[in-house]
């Protein structure tokens, strides 16, 4: 497995579509980044946000369009780097060629785990990029936020004791970013992976893989108008940085995930059983 992992990000880093959503998503956070100076500039640090707060996973700032767009690409932009690789593998007849040299079983595991890996880089480097510059461009001593008052005053830190992980960023407010980030990216990883297991279900029009993943997300987004729960079922209100997680159930959003995960392990593992059974 570990061979054939080395030779898929091999591939995959030299990809086109990898390239293209790492510098889609890279266009998203210089948009977000230079709107920030131009909002910022000359501002006294007294009156200036935390840097963390800005960011484009945060919609602590009202009309962060830049974070709406993308959430409303993900769907897409999940498949695009790594999940076609087996419909292209196959129609190629790439596959016949790395089977005289791998397994079934150490081909389609390694693919697996190189789907997921060059996903999850693919999304979370450019969200680490946008850190950087945060912390270079503003005043680290800064500690303001869109409310008008101090991260640290008692209003705003009743506030905060609502958020996922509230008392790392209390402690830590950037490595809490950090963290939250690395979900964001884990949740598209898992996408991918989703969509390349579902690809070894006889996919054979590329167009199609990127209907499993659409049609999870927004039928979920939209449960919640049809069905009477207290919490929300958009994976928006999960994705973002800051937000109020009163109607939010992470013990639901980590099982999504969890379940998204076996049921790709599951297929994985029957293609690879019926494969070697020819």
């Amino acid at each position: 497995m570990k061979q054939s992992f080395r030779m898929q990000i091999s591939l995959f880093k030299d990809s086109n579509p990898v390239k293209i959503v790492f510098w889609v998503l890279m266009l998203f956070v210089a948009w977000h980044y230079v709107g920030n100076v131009m909002l910022f500039r000359n501002r006294d640090v007294t009156n200036m946000y935390h840097p963390m707060l800005i960011t484009l996973l945060s919609d602590e700032i009202a009309g962060n369009e830049e974070l709406q767009y993308l959430l409303q690409m993900l769907p897409f932009l999940v498949v695009i780097p790594a999940a076609f690789s087996f419909i292209d593998d196959r129609n190629s007849g790439e596959t016949v060629y790395v089977r005289t040299r791998l397994s079934a079983s150490q081909y389609m595991w390694g693919k697996a785990a190189a789907v997921f890996f060059i996903t999850f880089v693919t999304f979370e480097i450019p969200l680490l990029t946008e850190l950087f510059l945060n912390c270079i461009a503003f005043p680290l001593s800064a500690t303001g936020s869109p409310t008008g008052v101090s991260l640290y005053e008692d209003d705003r830190m009743q506030e905060i004791s609502s958020y996922l992980w509230h008392t790392l960023f209390i402690k830590a407010p950037y490595f809490y970013t950090v963290v939250m980030t690395l979900k964001f990216s884990l949740f598209c990883a898992v996408m991918a992976l989703f969509s390349f297991a579902v690809s070894t279900m006889g996919f054979r029009i590329k167009v199609f893989l990127f209907l499993p993943v659409y049609v999870i997300l927004y039928v979920l987004a939209y449960l919640k108008y049809f069905v009477n729960i207290s919490y929300q079922t958009n994976y928006f209100f999960y994705l973002k940085i800051f937000n109020n997680q009163t109607m939010n159930n992470w013990t639901a959003f980590w099982l999504f995930l969890f379940v998204l995960t076996f049921i790709s392990a599951v297929l994985i593992f029957r293609y690879s059983k019926k494969d070697c059974l020819g």
